[in-house]
């Protein structure tokens, strides 16, 4: 019986064969004896190709880094335009806010409510003080 007489007609050997393990490992190791090898030509070609490319990504080391003013190197600090002016407005609004409560809620209350309408204090923490207590004594 030849190894034609076992073929399930894909051109592999059938399952049920016993010698069909031993015929795929011998087909196995006559593909890998025989591995192709790339021409010369090819392996030229990607060389050229990749030194091509490698050449237009080369980009030319400054000798000297680019020196910057002081305020633009705290403005890169600051994290640029956007969060300056955001910094800027936090500062105007907490000094606004502490000269005004400096002052008691009169100015303000003055501003964001009408005359006729009165605005009073909400205690928090009532009891603040056995609040502070309570928490000293379980620290320690």
């Amino acid at each position: 019986m030849t190894m034609a007489d076992h073929h399930a007609g894909n051109g592999l050997p059938d399952a049920g064969d016993p010698g069909a393990e031993a015929a795929l490992v011998a087909v196995f190791a006559a593909a890998r004896a025989a591995a192709p090898e790339p021409s010369a030509v090819f392996l030229a070609r990607v060389l050229a190709d990749a030194e091509a490319v490698q050449a237009e990504r080369r980009v030319p080391v400054p000798s000297r880094p680019a020196r910057q003013g002081r305020w633009r190197g705290i403005l890169a600090a600051l994290g640029g335009w956007g969060a300056a002016g955001g910094l800027a407005t936090a500062t105007l609004a907490g000094l606004w806010l502490g000269f005004a409560g400096a002052q008691g809620t009169g100015a303000v209350a003055g501003l964001l409510a009408g005359e006729d309408e009165q605005i009073g204090t909400l205690d928090l923490i009532p009891d603040f003080d056995s609040f502070a207590l309570a928490a000293l004594e379980t620290e320690g």
